[in-house]
């Protein structure tokens, strides 16, 4: 027997080396040779919710290195968790895609040891990666996504819900100089022929908080759009450094993401652009129905996103140092009573000195100066033969000037419009000359009143709204500052003149421009995007292909879909031909049609 390096607990059945007792319950430890089965156990990898995984070696083969997932004693005298152990590993087992890790073994050793037996992987979770890196470049956080995605549509097409997804479930490994992903831990995946009221009841209590869909959360029936949403926490965390809802407890954090709306991502990250922010929040709809149909159209989404990232109102490749100042439109209604003394002392703050202690002189010298000023106007506007005593007064009131006299009735007709502004520097009394313009009858203080007033700041009107629908309804409203606004049909305030975007995932952009103070509804038509699959040929794929504007897995899938429409379509057409629908020139024209269409 070779010598032994490790020591086992006999109650919960782990291997520790270099340990007298077990830390988990002190139950001294006992020599046994670390073999289970087939498989000789080399090293001590994690620990989950279910069991050990440690990395091994296959006894025969001994050039095979995999990893073995040993579960605790205590749990394998459970029938129930016994059996969904070996269903993880069937279900596992079952599916074939490179972004699976894949699954060799599984059984019960001799010694009544449960286990299953991984491909073993070299590299680092998604996990270890955001820990030192919390939030990741997008095209990379894209990558992931997508093949995160590949995986996950794999399960599905085999009835397999995941239902744990998470970054410490996705393995990041290097192959041929490129990183690629491995899922991992199907433990609590649900095969739809397992679908009874014990496994519904056992999923309710499994997951982790932070990635678990509302409805799994509430412990409703949940499909593989539970998984669309766990991606979706999964990109918003990738691109924002982290989750949508946090708290001190996993009942705080199930209670917000019940009854609280997702967090804004680029209120973290204002570097994202309106497209990727629209399918995040997209895939993390609160009602599943609301959410991309399957994983593929979520990776669609985001393509077509990040294809038209930098393009409009959704670039956002300029750095912003500060946040975003929030949108007016989204505090609560600002009393119009409350700015208005704030302006004056905004203006008196920069004058100090000499000058900030001869303010309040200058400004009773300027109300009489004003009075003065009114009174000659009123004079003179009531005839001519009033003149005389004009001079007298604009010669109290005007300074000296050294293109005319002193007292000269002409004073102020010969100086120009903007004879203050030029000569700011010869005293205070200048701008009383340049006030006094010929035919402006108004008294002086209000023209002051009036210019104050448009200098305070705007304050919309809340009272005033108007209605916002779109076709089809459903679409996001976002704000001049790019804020969100909620979904239509929704009411927003028209106190003054709105530039609205209305953006719906797979429609184009459409700006709205609202006049100030409208009360009347205002609906919006969507546009299909240009990217319309439908219409899309084969040779149209392949050159969006070559131009970049869809990855090569996007291509693939595309380009599939079409095959097996057309060959769908030529399948039809062969049946009515042999049943005598269509005649042999019929058939023909039907099928040169179908594969130009398709061509």
């Amino acid at each position: 027997m070779p010598e032994l390096s490790f020591r086992r607990c006999p109650t919960c059945g782990i291997f520790f080396r270099d340990l007298a007792e077990c830390p988990t319950d002190a139950t001294p430890l006992v020599e046994e040779e670390a073999v289970i089965d087939r498989y000789r156990i080399l090293d001590r990898l994690g620990e989950g919710s279910m069991g050990v995984v440690y990395r091994a070696q296959h006894t025969l083969l001994d050039d095979r290195v995999v990893a073995i997932k040993l579960l605790y004693r205590h749990l394998a005298h459970d029938p129930a968790t016994v059996g969904r152990f070996f269903r993880e590993a069937k279900a596992t087992s079952q599916l074939r895609n490179p972004h699976i890790v894949e699954v060799v073994d599984f059984g019960t050793s001799p010694g009544g040891d449960t286990f299953l037996v991984m491909e073993y992987l070299e590299g680092l979770s998604l996990r270890d990666v955001l820990t030192k890196e919390p939030v990741l470049p997008l095209p990379r956080a894209v990558s992931i996504v997508e093949q995160i995605a590949d995986g996950l549509h794999a399960a599905h097409e085999h009835g397999t819900v995941h239902r744990d997804l998470k970054p410490d479930n996705v393995v990041l490994v290097e192959r041929d100089g490129a990183e690629r992903v491995k899922l991992l831990d199907f433990g609590i995946a649900q095969l739809s022929e397992y679908k009874d009221a014990r496994l519904t009841q056992t999923g309710i209590v499994l997951g982790t908080p932070g990635y678990m869909s509302p409805e799994q959360a509430s412990g409703d029936p949940v499909d593989h759009r539970t998984d669309i949403y766990a991606l979706g926490t999964i990109l918003y965390e990738m691109l924002t450094g982290q989750c949508p809802f946090q708290g001190n407890t996993a009942r705080e954090v199930l209670v917000r993401k019940l009854t609280r709306p997702v967090p804004i991502p680029r209120q973290l990250r204002p570097e994202i652009s309106l497209s990727v922010e629209a399918v995040i929040l997209h895939a993390l709809e609160r009602k599943p129905e609301l959410r991309p149909a399957s994983v593929l159209q979520l990776v669609d989404e985001l393509h077509d996103a990040v294809r038209r990232t930098g393009q409009g109102r959704t670039s956002r490749s300029q750095p912003v140092v500060a946040p975003p100042p929030p949108a007016p439109v989204e505090e609560p209604p600002i009393d119009e009573e409350e700015p208005l003394p704030a302006p004056p002392p905004k203006r008196l703050e920069p004058r100090r000195g000499t000058l900030g202690r001869l303010l309040p002189i200058a400004g009773v010298g300027l109300g009489l100066a004003l009075g003065v000023v009114a009174t000659l106007l009123l004079t003179r506007s009531s005839g001519q033969t009033g003149g005389g005593a004009a001079p007298k007064l604009e010669a109290k009131t005007s300074p000296p000037d050294a293109r005319a006299p002193a007292g000269d009735t002409r004073l102020a007709a010969a100086l120009p419009p903007d004879a203050g502004r030029r000569r700011k520097g010869t005293g205070p009394r200048h701008p009383l000359v340049v006030k006094r313009q010929p035919g402006k009858h108004e008294p002086k203080p209000l023209e002051v009143k009036k210019t104050v007033e448009a200098k305070t700041p705007e304050v919309i009107d809340s009272k005033t709204t108007a209605e916002v629908s779109s076709k089809p309804s459903g679409a996001q409203v976002f704000d001049e500052h790019d804020a969100p606004l909620g979904r239509t049909p929704l009411r927003v305030p028209t106190g003054k003149a709105r530039k609205l975007t209305v953006h719906l995932v797979g429609y184009e952009h459409h700006t709205l421009k609202i006049p100030a103070r409208a009360t009347k509804s205002f609906t919006v038509t969507l546009g299909k995007s240009t990217a319309s699959w439908e219409a899309v040929s084969l040779r149209q794929l392949k050159q969006m292909l070559d131009r970049g504007q869809i990855s090569q897995f996007t291509y693939n899938r595309r380009r599939k879909e079409l095959l097996e429409k057309r060959d769908q379509k030529l399948a039809e057409a062969r049946a009515k031909l042999r049943i005598g629908e269509y005649t042999k020139e019929q058939y023909d024209r039907l099928v040169k049609t179908i594969e130009d269409a398709y061509k």
